[in-house]
């Protein structure tokens, strides 16, 4: 009889579709040649409208702050980001988050290794963000060329990234209603208090699947010119909170 498995130290888990079985199969594949064991969290299905029973969604705000709705796949992915803040909140660990569409290069172990010995620390340490090139503050020389950044506005995305039972606490805290994508929400560093921190460069590739399942804009929406107005001058006034937030709270 094989030995039984030990349980691994930090909890892996991968936010997909029920429907999306090839998706789910490609990631714990992928993640079980590197040796990772991984937990499948079943994905809200916006087009089903699974998520209307658990949803915070503020459409008023929306329309004030972003200038537009949210469309229902836009919503089901911040709530199945959202359940699983609440079941690292719940476990007291902190936990590796990945969404269903990612591809590992050489160097990804290390660089997992090296957000988990600083994670209770820091809260949040993000290993792969959409727009690469945004700028950063270096907090760490890292072994194997790599280095712990706090970076300084937007980086985009919410794929890959670590969160402590704290940071899940502090999001879930300040998610009463929601008006934005979650990764939009997650840069918000001004508003949860959870400075945003990443290992780079990153070891991670974002696989070209075609249309995300859970996530698309509203189909066919435009927006007004007061629409667009207000859009720009959401964003304007995020820049200038995100550089007082961060001049008040120098990296340590």
């Amino acid at each position: 009889m094989a030995a039984p498995r030990q349980r691994q130290a930090l909890p892996i888990y991968v936010i997909n579709l029920d429907r999306a079985d090839d998706r789910w199969a490609a990631m714990q594949g992928s993640l079980n040649q590197l040796g990772l064991a991984s937990e499948r969290i079943s994905a809200f299905d916006g087009r089903a409208g699974e998520h209307k029973e658990v949803s915070r969604y503020d459409e008023a705000l929306s329309r004030r702050y972003g200038g537009a709705p949210q469309s229902e796949t836009t919503m089901a992915c911040f709530a199945s980001h959202y359940r699983v803040w609440q079941q690292i909140r719940d476990s007291g660990q902190a936990a590796l988050v990945l969404e269903d569409d990612l591809v590992f290069q050489n160097g990804f172990l290390e660089a997992l290794a090296l957000a988990r010995q600083r994670i209770e620390e820091r809260h949040y340490i993000r290993l792969f963000a959409l727009h690469q090139k945004r700028r950063y503050q270096e907090i760490e020389s890292l072994p194997n060329g790599l280095r712990l950044v706090r970076l300084t506005y937007r980086p985009i995305g919410a794929q890959a990234y670590l969160l402590s039972c704290e940071g899940a606490r502090r999001l879930l805290a300040h998610a009463k209603r929601w008006f934005q994508p979650v990764d939009d929400y997650l840069d918000c560093f001004w508003v949860h208090g959870l400075a945003p921190y990443a290992v780079q460069p990153y070891r991670i590739t974002h696989a070209d699947q075609g249309h995300s399942f859970i996530q698309s804009d509203v189909p066919g929406y435009r927006r007004s010119f007061s629409e667009q107005l207000r859009f720009k001058l959401r964003r304007r006034w995020e820049r200038t909170m995100a550089r007082i937030w961060l001049m008040r709270n120098p990296p340590s």
